[in-house]
């Protein structure tokens, strides 16, 4: 079964990001391991490079310090961009855009699948009125450990709006090929707020961490993404253009499931009666 457990510690770091940081690369230098749940007097030892105590806690001489290996390499370690860290870029991340190709995602998944490395899915869908991206899968990755704390790179999927009928069924179909992959766990949640900077790599900003604090006025952990597949009016759930809309989003779902593109080991059958006496229904209208 899919958990849809929330883990508030490993997003409220990204909000750091976002509108607190001063724009110079020491800072940022600083900023980038803190987010990761890097302490600054952690830095040293955890990442080398002949840092001191005393130079990460003195902008000047950690500046003398830095040179273009330490910055690439702090880059690579997190996967963000260099130009983020040089003050250039307002965009830490760059995300993968998965819309209307699956083929790539699948090879995406694959080499998650294949490289060794332990992953956690998280699927974030918003309820926000505005037309514009409103999907982000965010991928952690485990990458060290400090004492009990583990240190996760991110990598940000994007390229989706949930609520539009032809891509509402490509999410299914990207849901299915991760359910398909026994070593990824996908967790589904959604939000209230507006993801469009999410899915543009800024980072998460301060809604994830309002998510901690007010439950009832943020929607989270409510969801389990299989849904989709097996639960015909939670597919339909939120589809814009109404009955028409609707309708056509569940011809391409029918259509893809045909294919088999939603075949998961699930012992549950899937729910294609149901779908085409929904769809009746609603070309009679």
């Amino acid at each position: 079964m899919i958990s849809v457990s929330f883990n508030v510690d490993l997003l409220e770091l990204f909000d750091r990001f976002r509108g607190r940081y001063r724009s110079t690369l020491s800072s940022r230098f600083v900023q980038l391991f803190e987010s990761h749940n890097v302490n600054r007097n952690q830095i040293p030892s955890f990442f080398g490079y002949e840092l001191t105590h005393a130079d990460v806690n003195n902008e000047d001489l950690l500046l003398k310090k830095l040179n273009d290996t330490s910055l690439s390499a702090a880059c690579n370690l997190f996967g963000v961009q260099r130009e983020w860290l040089d003050c250039a870029d307002s965009r830490v991340y760059n995300p993968h855009f998965f819309y209307n190709d699956q083929e790539q995602f699948a090879l995406f998944l694959d080499q998650l699948c294949n490289s060794g490395k332990e992953f956690t899915l998280r699927l974030f869908l918003s309820t926000n009125s505005k037309w514009e991206l409103d999907t982000l899968l965010l991928v952690e990755e485990e990458i060290a450990r400090i004492g009990e704390t583990s240190i996760y790179r991110f990598h940000f999927c994007s390229g989706w709006i949930h609520r539009y009928h032809k891509c509402r069924p490509d999410l299914v179909r990207c849901i299915a090929m991760i359910l398909n992959r026994k070593k990824l766990c996908l967790h589904g949640h959604w939000v209230k707020d507006s993801l469009a900077s999410l899915c543009a790599g800024e980072g998460l900003p301060n809604l994830i961490r309002a998510l901690k604090h007010d439950r009832n006025k943020y929607k989270t952990g409510v969801w389990d993404p299989d849904h989709w597949i097996f639960d015909i009016e939670d597919f339909l759930n939120g589809i814009d253009g109404e009955d028409f809309g609707r309708a056509n989003a569940l011809v391409r779902w029918l259509e893809m499931c045909k294919k088999g593109n939603f075949r998961t080991d699930y012992c549950q059958q899937l729910p294609i009666k149901e779908a085409e006496s929904r769809l009746r229904k609603l070309q009679r209208k």
